[in-house]
């Protein structure tokens, strides 16, 4: 017969290896989820045809016309939802040596020419 003790060690680990392997899958899930409702969002109500300007009556107008280009989903993607941490973690370890800049977003060489 076992000991106590090997039983309730055996339990403690049993115990945190399923919470661990719940808060894995629920990220796991988590993740595709969000990512497979960005992307039908993003396509169906972001992707419109690239409007044009156009002067009509000496007046600039946005024209969508049926056949223009739509935006990649990727570009879509990557504009609204930025994967690069420069975009938002700023660090500088010595303040005093540096001089002013002004702060640029890092652009994706998708999002490169609607820029």
């Amino acid at each position: 017969m076992p000991s106590r003790a090997y039983v309730a060690h055996d339990h403690a680990v049993s115990v945190v290896r399923m919470y661990f392997q719940m808060v894995v899958v629920g990220l796991v899930l988590a993740v595709v989820l969000y990512a497979a409702l960005m992307a039908a969002f993003l396509s169906r109500y972001v992707a419109a045809p690239i409007p044009e300007i156009r002067t009509i009556n000496g007046r600039p107008h946005l024209v969508s016309l049926p056949r223009a280009g739509r935006l990649p989903l990727i570009a879509l993607f990557k504009y609204f939802v930025s994967l690069n941490p420069r975009n938002y973690i700023r660090w500088n370890p010595n303040p005093r040596n540096s001089q002013p800049q002004t702060p640029q977003e890092r652009a994706d060489r998708e999002l490169l020419p609607f820029f």
